[in-house]
Order: C-alpha cells, then structure tokens, then sequence
C-alpha cells in the first residue's frame, strides 16, 4: 500500500484534472492510498497500435492530441474554472502517473521522485485561461520538459521566456508543428481552444470521472464539425472511472 502525503494528493489533483490547468486543487483530503499490487491493471486494449507508436519514441508525422479529464456529462471544470470534483484516489491514479509523467508540471514532479523521460508528448499547447491558473500562483514556467505555447489574443508578452504566446493562426502554428520531427502535440486546454483546433485533432484521450456535474466549462466550447470517432483502446476501473482513447476518422 502507498500512501501519498497532502502535496502528493495536490499534484495527483494536477495530473487527474480537467484542462490540466497549472493550478491545483485546495481541498484535496490528507492522504490518498493506492493498492500497489493494482498499480499496472488494466483491461484488454482494442488495439495497442496507438500506445506502441507513441512510446516508440520519434514519429514520422506528428499528431495532435487532446488529453483530458471530464465528467460524464463532459465538462472540464467548473465556470470559475476549479476542477476539485475530479476523484484523488483509485487505481487509476499510479498508472497516470507512469504513463504520461510528462503532464506533471515541474515543481511536483521531484516531489513525486519523476524523472522518466518524455513519453508522449513534447510540446504543449494552452489556452490563456488554462494557463492563468497556475500564472496567479506564479508559476510562469510549468512544462520545462515541453516546447509551451499559450494562445490569447489579449495577452501580448509572456511572462517567462521558457513560454511562447501565440495571438493569432493557431491552426497554422499546429501544422506546421506537425510537419516537425518530435513527440506528438498536448492539447491540454481549455474548450475555446480546443474548439478553435478541433479540425486539426487526431487523437482524443479522456479522463472520465464518474460525476455528473450539470454545467461549467465543456470539453468544446463552441460548435465543432460532427466528427465520427473510433474506440481504439478502453481501460475501466472499479470506481467508475474511465480511461478511453478516440481516433479522429478524417
């Protein structure tokens, strides 16, 4: 049995969250455990072809990847854009952590003892509000081991040069990232822009919480193309949360 102290749970509430924000939850409880014996269980893939391209290392075309927690009724976050809803604790919380160590922002990961290497991901794409979140904390610099853009059209100087603003052609940006040599493309949030991106999308990844929550900020929030989406891999969890991968069909 592992047992997290409270700034463990903090940063487990990070990698559990909806927009995965830069922010984190104030009203985690004192202690979290994880079974250890339940730390790699997952159910039978539909096909792993995704998984083992990724881990592989460098892809020949990068893709766009949207990863992200939600409720049922997918919504990210609340309209204030607090996420503590989302659930701490179960035995999806080691295996997370594992396979996407990437999406822990800096200041947790020596806490966590993460040093793995870059699995997925090497750039992340944020929206303002995604990454004002952890800004108002002064957290300028969350994804070191990433490229860091942030789209806003009212913010014009980013405050850390680690961290690049982007005012206008996202979609441009987005392919011609594409066309580079590299790991795939974090679409971590928010809904603006993944509304604004939502035609460039190959890959949607869901973190989905077993909470209804009834309003707040959706997965899009604006109207979006209808887009057929294939299952290609489903890992479900005794407490209801769910962990499932969508190809984009083009």
């Amino acid at each position: 049995m592992i047992i997290f102290n409270p700034i463990t749970v903090t940063a487990i509430s990070y990698a559990l969250s909806s927009t995965a924000a830069i922010g984190f939850s104030t009203q985690s409880p004192s202690s979290l455990s994880v079974s250890e014996g339940n730390k790699n269980l997952i159910t039978q893939s539909y096909a792993n072809q995704s998984l083992s391209r990724t881990h592989s290392g460098e892809v020949s075309m990068r893709e766009l990847k949207y990863y992200v927690a939600c409720t049922v009724d997918r919504f990210i976050a609340r309209k204030d854009d607090s996420y503590d809803f989302f659930l701490m604790e179960g035995e999806q919380v080691a295996y997370l952590l594992e396979t996407f160590p990437e999406t822990i922002p800096a200041h947790f990961r020596n806490k966590l003892g993460i040093s793995a290497e870059n699995k997925w991901f090497d750039v992340v794409l944020m929206g303002r509000r995604t990454y004002e979140v952890g800004l108002k904390d002064g957290f300028t610099n969350p994804y070191p081991q990433m490229k860091q853009y942030v789209f806003s059209r009212t913010l014009k100087e980013s405050p850390d040069r680690n961290v690049e603003f982007v005012s206008d052609n996202a979609v441009g940006l987005v392919r011609e990232l594409k066309q580079q040599p590299g790991k795939d493309i974090w679409l971590c949030g928010g809904g603006d822009l993944a509304t604004m991106l939502s035609g460039e999308i190959d890959e949607i990844i869901l973190k989905v919480h077993p909470i209804l929550l009834g309003s707040g900020i959706p997965l899009f929030s604006g109207a979006i193309e209808q887009t057929s989406l294939e299952l290609t891999d489903s890992k479900i969890y005794s407490n209801g949360f769910m962990l499932l991968h969508y190809r984009v069909k083009k």
